[in-house]
């Protein structure tokens, strides 16, 4: 469900990239392309497949001891019509169920989001930096 008071977009970019921000974890490949049309992708440790973005498990990795804290089903982005890429968290992603952390850091000084409720997705904007569990963070960019 998003929230219905967000100004709907007619324009919403349909196409987008991540790539880790500030060095601050280990994506399995250097960047993911997001699409509308492929539906969901899903975020998490070890994650390999279709439509998943995975972050490195694997305990020789520099960034383990930042990666070690992302859940194997911790979020997903999906494409809504109208509002465009959205991330919602899984329950294991947030504490409220005792999972790990997600939270949302919007750039220009807009407050941070901290996603507790997988039932509630947060719009993504281009410059946001995704945070899973401590200190994994993923940088999101409309194309």
């Amino acid at each position: 469900v998003v929230d219905k008071t967000a100004t709907v977009l007619t324009d919403a970019p349909r196409h987008a990239r991540l790539r880790i921000h500030n060095g601050k974890g280990t994506l399995m490949m250097d960047e993911y392309r997001l699409e509308a049309e492929a539906g969901r992708y899903f975020i998490g440790r070890n994650a390999i497949g279709d439509n998943t973005i995975g972050i490195a498990g694997n305990q020789d990795d520099p960034n383990y001891e930042l990666n070690k804290y992302v859940r194997s089903h911790h979020a997903r982005i999906e494409f809504v019509e109208g509002f465009g890429f959205c991330l919602f968290v899984e329950r294991d992603g947030t504490q409220a169920f005792g999972g790990s952390r997600t939270q949302l850091l919007h750039p220009n000084g807009l407050p941070t989001d901290e996603l507790n409720n997988p039932q509630q997705p947060v719009r993504l904007r281009n410059g946001d930096v995704i945070v899973l569990g401590k200190a994994v963070e993923i940088e999101y960019n409309a194309d």
